[in-house]
C-alpha cells in the first residue's frame, strides 16, 4: 500500500556533482529537468526572475563516480524540460527575442542533433515557436512530440521528424 511507503525507504547517496552553468551576472542557473539515456544525462537549465538565461549539459555518466561534461551550451532562453530520443535532444522553454514576443509566441521548442559522443550539432538545430508564455514540458511517443505551454496555452502534437504541428488543443491553465 502507498500509505506504508516512506521516502526513507528509498535512500539516496550523493556520489558526485557537476558545477552548474552560470550566466553573465555570475549567478548559477537552476537545473530544471534531467533525462537519462544510456551513458548520458541530459540536463536543462533556467533562471528565476525577469532574466532569461538557460542551457543544456550533456553529462557522460558511464562512470557514475566521475561524471564529466561532454558538451555544454548556454543562451538567453529559459529551458524548462528536456528529453533525448534517437539521436536528438528536444528542449522546451521560453525566449525574449523581440520579433517573436511581438507575435505572442514566446514559448519555444528546440531540436538538437547529438552525436554518440554527446556533442550537440549547433549548425543543424531547429526552433519552433508556439502560443503561450513558456513551453513547460515535452514527451515523445513514436513519431510524435508532445509539448505543453503554460497559462492560456496549448498542448501541441508535432511530427518529431519534421517539427510540423499536427494538432493543437487549447486550455485555460493546468
Amino acid at each position: 500500500r502507498a500509505a506504508d511507503v516512506r521516502a526513507s525507504d528509498f535512500p539516496l547517496t550523493k556520489i558526485d556533482q557537476i558545477t552548474p552553468l552560470s550566466y553573465s551576472g555570475g549567478e548559477s542557473l537552476a537545473a530544471s529537468h534531467v533525462d537519462i539515456d544510456g551513458d548520458f544525462a541530459y540536463v536543462s537549465y533556467n533562471t528565476a526572475g525577469a532574466d532569461y538565461a538557460g542551457g543544456i549539459d550533456v553529462i557522460n555518466i558511464s562512470d557514475p563516480y566521475n561524471p564529466t561534461v561532454a558538451y555544454r551550451i548556454y543562451g538567453p532562453v529559459d529551458l524548462n524540460s528536456i528529453i533525448y530520443d534517437n539521436g536528438f535532444i528536444y528542449a522546451v522553454g521560453s525566449t525574449t527575442e523581440n520579433e517573436i514576443l511581438t507575435e505572442g509566441l514566446s514559448a519555444a521548442v528546440y531540436k538538437f542533433p547529438v552525436s554518440s559522443e554527446g556533442r550537440i550539432d549547433l549548425c543543424a538545430y531547429e526552433t519552433v515557436y508556439k502560443v503561450g508564455f513558456a513551453a513547460n514540458d515535452v514527451a515523445v511517443s513514436g513519431d510524435n512530440l508532445y509539448v505543453t505551454s503554460g497559462k492560456d496555452g496549448l498542448v501541441t502534437r508535432y511530427d518529431k521528424n519534421t517539427m510540423e504541428a499536427m494538432e493543437e488543443l487549447p486550455y485555460a491553465d493546468l
